[in-house]
């Protein structure tokens, strides 16, 4: 250490085995096993790599071409199912049912908007923590991130799951910014109601619904999670997972969706994705019960590897063509969530939130002297 007559002693610190690739963040160089169980026939098949494949190219166009044919293949298979449940005849008809369905989903958008505003510059405090924000604590800080919180076009359950996990990244966000001993780590924010957030040191989790009924007793409900662990485990391996349960009713009639992608990812040395795969499952099904499944698709996907969509069962009156629909929206969807999860996994690590330096000093002095040196060796942990 030596002196400077300005600004006080000079620290020199020397970093031992301190490396801020994927070695810190605990990656290996060997690739995600590969899964090798075989689906379970079903009652209809599924052209696997064509499903994805028109997927990847859906999803590669720009996010406007893109957004207006997944909203709109959303809900003709909303409305598909709607013929199986009921719902459509209990909406007058196909175009009513329709019309119906569209106005019914629209308030999500906005409900969307707000949940960004929340995440991104919350203003609402949680009366339990007054200390404590709805969702975060930026206060007066800039916020780089910053995302337009306009309104989106919702017109179906599914788009509408898409807009809620898409949030998850500036969930993460928010979390890089956090301190390590900062109150909101492990904790539910707001820790009561059906939106809250948590972020931990190792991950982000995330939960938003929207409800809505309207003057004709129509309702729609959308519950969606997401849950991302951020840092590697130490063969270089992370995980992600988003649900979303949709609900339309009208009375005692109406319908249920489901679906859920879990994925698997594996690093590279440079802390990039070297390699993904995800599995996914989504079920239709009657709200009151009755017959049970209209259908159940899954799949799994590994790019250039092994890509497998089916149809895993039908009820009595699904179609050949309800069963393709859903397999083409199931795998579509996935693939977009899975994307977007892996996203917001890796603005995580690449934040650094998952080294952790761990200083030690080297035996000498235990006084220093201007002039007088010593080492701190800084391990990455």
């Amino acid at each position: 250490m030596t002196g400077n007559a300005d600004c006080g002693p000079i620290v020199h610190i020397r970093i031992c085995a301190a490396t801020f690739g994927t070695a810190a963040l605990g990656a290996a160089k060997k690739p995600v096993a590969k899964k090798t169980g075989k689906a379970t026939a079903g009652a209809v098949s599924g052209a696997d790599v064509a499903v994805f494949q028109r997927a990847l190219a859906i999803n590669a166009l720009p996010a406007d071409q893109r957004n207006a044919i997944v909203a709109k293949a959303g809900l003709d298979l909303e409305l598909s199912i709607a013929k199986l449940s009921g719902l459509e005849q209990a909406l007058g008809g196909p175009d009513a049912a329709r019309a119906a369905l569209q106005a019914a989903w629209a308030p999500v958008g906005a409900d969307i908007a707000a949940a960004k505003a929340d995440v991104v510059a919350p203003k609402a405090k949680d009366p339990a923590a007054p200390a404590v924000a709805r969702f975060s604590v930026f206060g007066s800080r800039s916020y780089v991130g910053l995302q337009t919180t306009a309104v989106p076009n919702i017109s179906d359950g599914l788009f509408g799951a898409e807009n809620y996990i898409a949030l998850t990244e500036l969930v993460v966000d928010h979390g890089n910014y956090l301190a390590p001993d900062s109150p909101e780590l492990g904790r539910r924010i707001p820790p009561t109601g059906d939106d809250w957030i948590r972020n931990t040191d190792e991950g982000a989790e995330a939960n938003f619904t929207a409800k809505h009924t309207d003057s004709n007793g129509l309702s729609t409900s959308l519950v969606v999670n997401s849950t991302v662990n951020i840092c590697p485990d130490a063969n270089g391996v992370f995980t992600t997972k988003g649900t979303a349960k949709i609900t339309v009713t009208l009375g005692a009639v109406g319908q249920i969706g489901t679906i859920e992608v879990n994925t698997t990812g594996q690093l590279d040395d440079n802390a990039s994705i070297a390699s993904s795969e995800f599995d996914y499952r989504m079920q239709w099904s009657k709200f009151n019960g009755g017959n049970g499944e209209f259908v159940d698709v899954s799949g799994h996907y590994v790019p250039g590897v092994r890509r497998v969509s089916k149809v895993t069962r039908t009820g009595g009156t699904a179609t050949q063509a309800l069963a393709d629909e859903a397999v083409d929206v199931g795998a579509r969807t996935a693939l977009f969530l899975s994307d977007r999860l892996n996203g917001a996994a890796k603005r995580g690590w690449e934040s650094g939130r998952c080294v952790v330096l761990q200083a030690t000093a080297t035996p000498g002095p235990t006084g220093l002297k201007p002039g007088e040196t010593s080492t701190i060796n800084s391990y990455a942990a």
